[in-house]
């Protein structure tokens, strides 16, 4: 289990995706454009209450790896509660079988989670040999 912490104490938090939600309480609110949209979060808590950080760059979830620090920037969003998806890959991934994001059942009858695919990885490209090509530097 990942040690992760908010402002410098331990918290719970894991890696889920849901369904962002309009927030009336912000009149400026910064996610009301992806309201109805499925995102990458992290669901926080600590002190009795339950946050969530935008984690669509990994933000969310590199601030609570690293401490919980004022110093690292988050993106607090509201979301649809009951549209949350753990993420957790599914054995297709494990396999490395490439296929796009989908929901799952880890075990018939279980709640949905949510994996985010798997793509191979590209193929190393070799090295292009450079050639001395004098008839590039006519001046």
């Amino acid at each position: 289990m990942t040690d992760t912490r908010w402002n410098g104490e331990p918290c719970q938090a894991r890696r889920i995706t849901a369904l962002v939600a309009d927030d009336a309480r912000f009149p400026a609110y910064w996610a009301r454009h992806l309201a109805g949209t499925r995102r990458h979060l992290v669901e926080v808590e600590y002190g009795g209450e339950t946050f969530y950080l935008d984690d669509e760059d990994g933000s969310g979830w590199h601030k609570v790896t690293h401490g919980g620090s004022p110093r690292w920037a988050h993106s607090n969003i509201t979301i649809k509660p009951d549209s949350i998806q753990p993420v957790l890959t599914c054995s297709s991934a494990h396999f490395l079988h490439p296929h796009g994001p989908h929901s799952w059942e880890p075990q018939p009858g279980m709640d949905p989670v949510y994996c985010e695919g798997y793509s191979q990885p590209a193929a190393p490209q070799p090295a292009k040999a450079h050639a001395n090509r004098t008839d590039d530097m006519a001046s």
